[in-house]
C-alpha cells in the first residue's frame, strides 16, 4: 500500500499526499527549529559578561 501510494499518478491520491507530506514537513521542522533556538539561548547566556 505505501509503495502504490508513493508511485501513483491519481490526480486524487496525490491531493491526499500534499498535506500528508507537509505535515511531516511541519513535523520535522518543529524540533529541529526549537533546537536551534535552545541552542542559541544557552550561547547567549555563556557570553553576557564577555565583551569582545
Amino acid at each position: 500500500m505505501v509503495v502504490s501510494s508513493l508511485t501513483t499518478t491519481d490526480r486524487k491520491n496525490i491531493g491526499h499526499l500534499c498535506p500528508i507530506t507537509s505535515f511531516g514537513f511541519f513535523l520535522i521542522a518543529v524540533p529541529t527549529g526549537v533546537t536551534f533556538l535552545v541552542q542559541h539561548w544557552l550561547d547567549a547566556e555563556g557570553h553576557k559578561g564577555d565583551r569582545r
